[in-house]
Parts: structure tokens; sequence; C-alpha cells
């Protein structure tokens, strides 16, 4: 009956009050149990007319208990109090679920790919966040060694063949070589310029370059832009390819691949810089 708790009362009971039969003794031919639940709609003397909850004749079946064969269902009204506390339980449980769901996602371990993808866009940041100021037209950076402090802006040499990043400090005004820095790729490492600016830029400030840069996983995964190896029989100019979303061609001595015949190509540099492929093949 409904999701509400009732006691059993042995009394006479009230019209559309719940009654259950206990002491079932059905004498006009419609039959009943003891079990049986009914509600009360009119009352006499020595027994009560009700009509049994869960008929399908609802409206017209009519029975007759006697006082002695019923007792009468009170529904037991908690406190607020309870209702308050199975209210905050039930809130909690909600909150500890929702919980349990962000630590379960925290523990999944990362991809290799994620994984480099996070320190490229780090690597990309430092540029920004090791700057002074934004003057001149360029971002300013400011070297505390001498004394007073010397402001200087950054210049960079990228070579993909020799695969290394030189990061040169020049003062502002003069354009007076200051500071030096180098980032050169490790055998078997693919090549990413940004990661090579930020260990260079560094290295040319007296800054420490965090472990995750010279750590970095290799790419997993073959993205639009990147520049596979793709050494070529009859054209043998051609040993590097970018990568493209759709169709593969030729344009000159630049081959350009499409990104699903160049899966399992190994993966030479993954900066997705404009005129990468072209620095591979002069």
């Amino acid at each position: 009956m409904e999701n509400v708790k009732y006691r059993k009362v042995k009394r006479a009971a009230k019209v559309g009050e719940k009654i259950r039969a206990v002491d079932a003794k059905p004498y006009w031919g419609r039959y009943y149990e003891n079990g049986d639940e009914f509600e009360v709609i009119k009352t006499c003397a020595n027994g009560v007319l009700c009509r049994r909850i869960g008929d399908e004749d609802e409206e017209g079946r009519l029975y007759t208990l006697w006082s002695s064969e019923y007792v009468v269902l009170e529904p037991i009204e908690e406190p607020d109090e309870i209702s308050d506390i199975k209210n905050e339980m039930e809130r909690l449980t909600g909150e500890l679920a929702t919980l349990a769901l962000r630590v379960s996602k925290l523990e999944e371990p990362k991809s290799p790919q994620e994984i480099r993808d996070e320190i490229v866009e780090k690597a990309k940041a430092d540029r920004g966040t090791l700057a002074t100021r934004f003057y001149g037209g360029k971002l300013e950076y400011t070297i505390t060694a001498p004394n007073p402090p010397l402001a200087t802006y950054a210049e960079f040499i990228i070579n993909r063949k020799k695969r290394t990043v030189v990061c040169i400090l020049r003062s502002f005004g003069r354009n007076r070589v200051c500071f030096r820095g180098i980032a050169k790729c490790a055998p078997g490492d693919v090549f990413n310029s940004h990661i090579g600016r930020a260990i260079s830029l560094r290295r040319a400030l007296g800054l420490e370059v965090p472990a995750e840069y010279l750590n970095v996983p290799n790419p997993t995964k073959v993205r639009e832009g990147d520049i596979v190896g793709y050494p070529h029989s009859l054209i043998p100019l051609i040993y590097a390819a970018e990568v493209i979303d759709r169709g593969s061609w030729f344009s000159g001595s630049r081959m350009y691949l499409n990104i699903d015949y160049a899966r399992g190509r190994r993966i030479i540099d993954d900066s997705r810089e404009e005129g990468a492929l072209d620095a591979y093949l002069a």
C-alpha cells in the first residue's frame, strides 16, 4: 500500500480509513480473506461497508466486515527531524556517487599522446609566461644577472634537418647578442619546435628546464599537418610528406598524404607549422 508505513490498531474504523482483514468470515457470498485491505465507505453499529483496494470493479463491489474481522491501518507520521535526516542522507549519497565518478576518471591513466599534447601546450605558453612585458611589438625578457637588469627580446633559429632550436637573446635598442640557449632533439625522438623553443629560451634565460620537456613521449597518432617519413623509389628527393585531411598529391617536390594513408608511417615532426615540409625538402 503506497510508500507509507502503517500501524495496526484494533478499534472501530471511520469513513475514508483503510482497514485490513485479520479474522475474515465472509457471510454474504463475496469472498475475501485475511490480509485483504479495504477503504471504508460507510460505518454501522457492528461493522463497516467498504471497498476492497485493488479490485478492478472499484465502484460497484462492496463488502461488509464486522468489527471483529478487521484492524484499522493508521499512517505513521515520521517526525520532521527523521525526514530531514533521510533527505540529507539521500543528498550525501548522490554527492558521493558523483565524487566517486570523478575520482575514477582522475585515476584513468593518460595515453602517451595525451601527455605529449599537454606538454606541447605548456611549452607554447612558456614564451608568454616567461616574458616581462610586450614592448615595441616584441615580448621582453628581463635578465636579472647583470646589474642593472637587462631587457632583451628573443630570436629563434629552427633547423629541422639538424633537429635543433637556438634561442638568441638580443638587447633592446642595440640588438647586441647577450645570451644563447640551444635545444637538440634526441635520436629516436620526434621533433617539435614548440618544445624546442621552450627549452632553448629557458636555457638562454638561465632557468631550469622541466624534466617533462626533456622526457616527453613520442606521438602515437598521425594528425593533419604532421610531417611523416615517405621514402619514394621513383622520386628519391622526397623523403618526407605532410599529412592532409583528404586526397594525396604531389606539388613539385612536395608530397601530401591523406591522413588514412599516412597512418603507420614514422612521424618526423608534429609541430604542425607552416613551411615545415619545405624546410625538410630544402
